[in-house]
């Protein structure tokens, strides 16, 4: 939502064979992405 500066987000279905990872996205004020970043698989 506009203004907000962080998130949290559960981890879902992180059991073997399965590996999880996070995404982030930073949007301009118009809803461009500006940059975005994800972790390696753990």
């Amino acid at each position: 939502m506009k203004g907000q500066t962080s998130c949290y987000t559960a981890q879902l279905w992180n059991l073997d064979p399965y590996n999880a990872l996070a995404k982030a996205g930073v949007y301009s004020s118009t809803g461009a992405l500006i940059i975005s970043a994800n972790t390696g698989r753990y």
